[in-house]
Parts: C-alpha cells; sequence; structure tokens
C-alpha cells in the first residue's frame, strides 16, 4: 500500500504489517514495537538517502 514518499523515496507499507501490529496490540506490547518500526525505518532511510546522493536510484 502506497502511503507517500519522502525526499524522493516512494514509502509503502504490507497489509501484514498492520496484522502484525494488532497482534501486538492484543500482546500489550505495541509501543515497543512501533519505537521498534520507527528506528529501522529511519535507519533504511538513510540507506536510501546515501544511495541517492551516489546516484543510485531507489
Amino acid at each position: 500500500m502506497y502511503i507517500g514518499s519522502f525526499c524522493g523515496c516512494r514509502l509503502r507499507i504490507n497489509f501484514f504489517f498492520f496484522l502484525f501490529l494488532f497482534i501486538y496490540a492484543i500482546l500489550g506490547m505495541l509501543p515497543e514495537v512501533v519505537f521498534l518500526f520507527i528506528i529501522v525505518f529511519l535507519h533504511e532511510l538513510a540507506h536510501s538517502l546515501v544511495a541517492r546522493s551516489y546516484g543510485i536510484s531507489v
């Protein structure tokens, strides 16, 4: 599912991600999982930005 773009990079989320969030919300671990997702997302976004700075299309 396309959710937008940031710095020229397309952002997409798989529908299973919402199922993943729902399951962890039931288990009471939603804040930890969301925090982990944000950290991994920023890490991967940094990879994309560095690749773009080297002229690699992402």
